[in-house]
């Protein structure tokens, strides 16, 4: 067993770094799952509001002359 002393600097250092490794990890995890999630909302937004505007518009007649 090797015990060693870290002293204060190296261990908040390590600690920050560790911090931020694990902060990345979870940004990279968010990152994956929110924009693909972003742009299938916005896709059925889309395809919602093409529907609503197709059903308001008034039917167009046919005049066969």
């Amino acid at each position: 067993m090797v015990l060693a002393y870290i002293g204060p600097g190296a261990g908040l250092g390590a600690v920050g770094a560790l911090a931020a490794l694990l902060g990345a990890g979870l940004l990279i995890a968010v990152g994956f799952v929110w924009y693909p999630a972003r742009r299938l909302w916005r896709g059925w937004k889309a395809r919602r509001a093409a529907r609503q505007s197709a059903a308001d518009a008034p039917a167009q007649s046919v005049d066969y002359v």
